[in-house]
Protein backbone atom coordinates (compact mmCIF):
# COMPACT_ATOMS: atom_id res chain seq x y z
CA UNK A 1 0.00 0.00 0.00
CA UNK A 2 1.37 3.40 -0.86
CA UNK A 3 0.32 7.01 -0.72
CA UNK A 4 2.32 10.12 -1.48
CA UNK A 5 5.42 10.04 0.69
CA UNK A 6 4.89 6.86 2.74
CA UNK A 7 3.77 3.29 2.23
CA UNK A 8 2.66 0.49 4.54
CA UNK A 9 4.02 -3.01 4.40
CA UNK A 10 3.31 -5.90 6.72
CA UNK A 11 6.39 -6.16 8.93
CA UNK A 12 8.18 -9.53 8.91
CA UNK A 13 11.47 -10.82 10.22
CA UNK A 14 12.90 -10.36 6.70
CA UNK A 15 12.94 -6.58 7.21
CA UNK A 16 15.92 -4.60 8.48
CA UNK A 17 15.53 -4.21 12.24
CA UNK A 18 18.01 -1.40 12.88
CA UNK A 19 15.45 1.45 12.70
CA UNK A 20 12.80 -0.64 14.47
CA UNK A 21 15.13 -1.30 17.41
CA UNK A 22 15.97 2.41 17.67
CA UNK A 23 12.26 3.22 17.57
CA UNK A 24 11.18 0.87 20.39
CA UNK A 25 14.21 1.60 22.55
CA UNK A 26 13.71 5.38 22.46
CA UNK A 27 11.85 5.89 25.74
CA UNK A 28 10.91 9.47 24.81
CA UNK A 29 9.13 7.99 21.80
CA UNK A 30 7.41 5.09 23.56
CA UNK A 31 6.18 6.74 26.79
CA UNK A 32 2.57 6.29 25.64
CA UNK A 33 2.95 2.74 24.30
CA UNK A 34 1.74 0.03 26.64
CA UNK A 35 3.90 -3.09 26.74
CA UNK A 36 7.19 -1.27 26.13
CA UNK A 37 8.68 -0.66 29.54
CA UNK A 38 12.07 0.61 30.67
CA UNK A 39 14.14 -2.42 29.74
CA UNK A 40 15.94 -2.45 26.43
CA UNK A 41 14.34 -4.62 23.72
CA UNK A 42 16.63 -6.96 21.78
CA UNK A 43 16.37 -8.03 18.14
CA UNK A 44 15.49 -11.56 19.29
CA UNK A 45 12.61 -10.22 21.43
CA UNK A 46 11.39 -8.05 18.58
CA UNK A 47 11.37 -10.97 16.13
CA UNK A 48 9.43 -13.05 18.66
CA UNK A 49 6.92 -10.20 19.07
CA UNK A 50 6.42 -9.92 15.29
CA UNK A 51 6.06 -13.68 14.79
CA UNK A 52 3.54 -13.99 17.62
CA UNK A 53 1.61 -10.78 16.92
CA UNK A 54 -2.12 -11.45 16.98
CA UNK A 55 -3.31 -8.98 14.40
CA UNK A 56 -1.88 -6.96 11.54
CA UNK A 57 1.39 -5.12 12.06
CA UNK A 58 2.40 -2.69 9.32
CA UNK A 59 5.72 -0.98 9.06
CA UNK A 60 5.45 2.63 7.94
CA UNK A 61 8.16 3.38 5.36
CA UNK A 62 9.09 6.73 3.85
CA UNK A 63 10.00 7.45 0.21
CA UNK A 64 13.59 6.39 0.93
CA UNK A 65 12.31 2.99 2.15
CA UNK A 66 13.31 3.84 5.71
CA UNK A 67 11.23 2.29 8.50
CA UNK A 68 9.81 5.26 10.41
CA UNK A 69 7.04 3.69 12.46
CA UNK A 70 4.37 1.05 12.89
CA UNK A 71 0.62 0.87 12.53
CA UNK A 72 -1.20 -2.05 14.09
CA UNK A 73 -4.67 -3.52 14.09
CA UNK A 74 -5.37 -6.01 16.87
CA UNK A 75 -8.15 -7.65 18.85
CA UNK A 76 -9.94 -8.24 15.55
CA UNK A 77 -13.44 -9.50 16.31
CA UNK A 78 -15.16 -10.77 13.15
CA UNK A 79 -18.46 -11.33 14.95
CA UNK A 80 -18.69 -7.80 16.34
CA UNK A 81 -16.87 -6.34 13.30
CA UNK A 82 -14.53 -4.31 15.51
CA UNK A 83 -10.79 -4.03 16.14
CA UNK A 84 -8.25 -1.87 17.96
CA UNK A 85 -5.57 0.25 16.34
CA UNK A 86 -2.37 1.90 17.48
CA UNK A 87 0.41 3.86 15.86
CA UNK A 88 4.04 4.50 16.76
CA UNK A 89 6.05 7.00 14.75
CA UNK A 90 9.68 7.92 15.23
CA UNK A 91 9.96 11.30 16.97
CA UNK A 92 12.05 12.72 14.14
CA UNK A 93 9.17 12.10 11.69
CA UNK A 94 6.34 13.42 13.86
CA UNK A 95 4.55 16.58 12.77
CA UNK A 96 5.18 15.92 9.05
CA UNK A 97 1.83 14.34 8.14
CA UNK A 98 3.19 10.78 8.03
CA UNK A 99 0.93 9.52 10.84
CA UNK A 100 -2.14 10.95 9.10
CA UNK A 101 -1.17 9.33 5.80
CA UNK A 102 -0.47 5.99 7.50
CA UNK A 103 -3.80 6.03 9.34
CA UNK A 104 -5.70 6.88 6.12
CA UNK A 105 -4.04 3.98 4.31
CA UNK A 106 -4.48 1.55 7.20
CA UNK A 107 -8.09 2.43 7.96
CA UNK A 108 -8.99 2.33 4.27
CA UNK A 109 -7.47 -1.14 4.03
CA UNK A 110 -9.06 -2.51 7.20
CA UNK A 111 -12.51 -1.21 6.22
CA UNK A 112 -12.25 -2.40 2.59
CA UNK A 113 -10.54 -5.77 2.98
CA UNK A 114 -11.59 -7.07 6.38
CA UNK A 115 -14.96 -7.62 7.98
CA UNK A 116 -14.58 -4.52 10.17
CA UNK A 117 -17.12 -1.73 10.68
CA UNK A 118 -15.62 -0.05 13.77
CA UNK A 119 -12.06 0.71 14.81
CA UNK A 120 -11.32 1.78 18.37
CA UNK A 121 -8.26 3.04 20.16
CA UNK A 122 -7.16 4.17 23.58
CA UNK A 123 -4.93 7.20 24.10
CA UNK A 124 -3.48 8.88 27.16
CA UNK A 125 -5.13 12.22 27.94
CA UNK A 126 -1.68 13.83 27.89
CA UNK A 127 -0.94 12.74 24.30
CA UNK A 128 -2.44 15.86 22.72
CA UNK A 129 -0.83 15.49 19.28
CA UNK A 130 -2.26 11.96 18.93
CA UNK A 131 -5.69 13.16 20.04
CA UNK A 132 -5.62 15.93 17.40
CA UNK A 133 -4.66 13.34 14.76
CA UNK A 134 -7.48 10.97 15.72
CA UNK A 135 -10.08 13.73 15.81
CA UNK A 136 -8.91 15.04 12.41
CA UNK A 137 -9.43 11.54 11.01
CA UNK A 138 -12.99 11.48 12.37
CA UNK A 139 -12.58 9.37 15.51
CA UNK A 140 -15.23 10.22 18.10
CA UNK A 141 -14.56 10.33 21.82
CA UNK A 142 -16.49 7.58 23.65
CA UNK A 143 -15.37 8.40 27.17
CA UNK A 144 -12.74 7.80 29.80
CA UNK A 145 -11.48 4.26 30.34
CA UNK A 146 -10.36 4.30 33.98
CA UNK A 147 -7.09 2.49 34.75
CA UNK A 148 -6.99 1.13 31.19
CA UNK A 149 -3.30 1.90 30.62
CA UNK A 150 -0.62 0.05 32.59
CA UNK A 151 3.06 0.85 32.28
CA UNK A 152 6.03 0.66 34.60
CA UNK A 153 3.86 -0.58 37.46
CA UNK A 154 1.31 2.24 37.25
CA UNK A 155 -2.26 2.48 36.01
CA UNK A 156 -3.47 5.54 34.13
CA UNK A 157 -6.76 6.60 32.60
CA UNK A 158 -7.11 6.61 28.82
CA UNK A 159 -9.56 8.17 26.43
CA UNK A 160 -11.47 5.74 24.21
CA UNK A 161 -12.06 6.81 20.62
CA UNK A 162 -13.93 5.04 17.80
CA UNK A 163 -14.53 5.53 14.12
CA UNK A 164 -17.12 3.72 12.04
CA UNK A 165 -16.63 2.73 8.43
CA UNK A 166 -19.64 4.79 7.34
CA UNK A 167 -18.05 7.94 8.84
CA UNK A 168 -14.55 7.45 7.41
CA UNK A 169 -14.09 10.04 4.66
CA UNK A 170 -10.39 9.91 3.81
CA UNK A 171 -10.18 6.91 1.49
CA UNK A 172 -6.79 6.76 -0.22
Amino acid sequence: MSNYSIYLEEFTEQHDFSDYLKLVNDKNNTYAIEGIDEKRITKKELIKFINEYDGILYGIFNEKKRHIGNLSFSKIDDRKKICNTGILLSQSYQGCGYAFQAMVLGLGNIFDNFNIDTVQLFVLESNLSAIRLYEKLGFQLQGVAHNQFFKNGQYKDSLEYRIEKRNFKYYP
